[in-house]
């Protein structure tokens, strides 16, 4: 049966993943914004009915006939001090990544790396000395860049790809490579509630620079310690001035939107993807909770828990060297990623959010009016300083 958003129109039917742009064998097919979201749009002069937009499309395919049960789950964080502050997490990426170049000769990593002009793209590398690139979340949509077909080229060529992406995008990869099981391909698949589209992000920023000049680089999940606090929901970005501002759900507009899940792709709230049952060989996201077990790990200061689901995920998990890690029930970790359980929830205040948007007011406007807000919590949100903030944490951790 076809579902995708080229037969049915419905918005929440497609992922972005843009499978079917890389398919298409005449260029037929391309992007477009609609209501702040790229959209695949079909040029009839140049389309021949070949079908195969249809036939990678990820909603064409019954999902849960390709998902995995985990078999086990372990939590891990990275002994070198500069790499766990360099990762969101707890450098599960990189340490995954050594592993395989550790094995092979002949090794491509694919993940999310920054672009010009505060983009984000899918791209790879076959060096370790560049897995840096990859490293940290970019809670923005990134363009897939054609790495379908380049995946496809690699794995012919008799290249082993690590592919890291978010469920969606490592879906719709089986469905271009037709659900063949190559021996020298393994999926990770992120942990995931939700992407704000680079459109988004892009007026976000053309609003920040009015406020801080000329923004030379982004960071999501900071962890520089800011009066004796580590908050890794906090961000950071950095002038070309080399100014650095650190930045709350308090303070900035688009923390708090993503925090506040209103900014999301429409799909996201009826992703198919957020189950227990996982796309990927391996799964990885943020361990939290994990310190209820295990005193010696802090989530927020990084640690990564790694969702075994298949016996090919397992043999690379069991391959990894000088790393501190530990078995957990999976249950725990399920229990405290929503995204493991259920998709996004909808609140009202997305919609307002999108309204507010589409009448013309800005991006900043729009957030912080779009959920009620009482006196306190609105001067709160105002004027309570990142500062202050890092106090309050530090009192009330004591």
């Amino acid at each position: 049966m076809k579902n995708s958003f080229l037969i049915t129109n419905e918005k929440e039917k497609c992922c972005g993943c843009k499978a079917c742009v890389d398919a298409c064998p005449f260029g037929a097919i391309t992007m477009k914004s609609q209501e702040h979201f790229l959209y695949p749009e079909v040029d009839n002069t140049l389309c021949k009915k070949c079908g195969r937009c249809e036939d990678v499309c990820p909603y064409n395919h019954d999902i849960h006939n390709s998902l995995f049960d985990p078999q086990e789950c372990h939590v891990l964080k990275t002994t070198d001090t500069l790499l766990l502050k360099t990762s969101s997490s707890g450098g599960g990426f990189t340490i995954l990544s050594n592993t395989m170049f550790s094995l092979h000769e002949k090794v491509v990593v694919f993940g999310v790396e920054w672009a010009a002009n505060l983009k984000v793209k899918y791209s790879y590398t076959n060096s370790v000395t560049e897995l840096n690139r990859f490293r940290k979340s970019k809670y923005i949509q990134a363009d897939t860049n054609s790495c379908f077909s380049k995946v496809s080229s690699f794995l012919k060529e008799g290249f082993h790809v690590l592919f890291f992406g978010n469920p969606c995008v490592c879906f719709a990869l089986k469905s271009y490579l037709h659900f063949q099981g190559y021996d020298n391909l393994l999926l990770v698949d992120i942990f995931c509630h939700g992407v704000p589209s680079e459109e988004l992000f892009a007026q976000y920023i053309k609003e920040a620079e009015r406020k801080y000049g000329k923004i030379q680089s982004y960071s999501f999940r900071n962890k520089r310690e800011y009066y004796g606090v580590i908050d890794s929901t906090t961000a950071q970005l950095t002038t070309s001035k080399n100014k650095h501002y650190l930045l709350t759900k308090y303070n900035d507009p688009f923390v708090r939107a993503y925090y506040h899940r209103i900014s999301y792709r429409p799909s996201c709230y009826q992703c198919p993807w957020a189950t227990f049952e996982r796309v990927g060989d391996l799964s990885i996201g943020d361990a939290w909770g994990v310190e209820q077990i295990h005193k010696e790990y802090d989530a927020n200061i990084g640690t990564s828990a790694i969702l075994v689901n298949t016996n090919k995920g397992k043999s690379l998990l069991s391959n990894i060297k000088d790393v501190d890690t530990q078995t957990v029930d999976k249950d725990l970790i399920i229990l405290h990623n929503d995204s493991l359980q259920h998709p996004t929830i909808l609140k009202p205040s997305h919609d307002k959010f999108f309204a507010s948007l589409n009448e013309g007011k800005s991006f900043y406007k729009s957030v912080f009016s779009s959920e009620k807000q009482t006196v306190g919590s609105h001067i709160f949100s105002k004027w309570f300083s990142p500062f202050l903030w890092a106090v309050a944490k530090k009192h009330f951790k004591k």
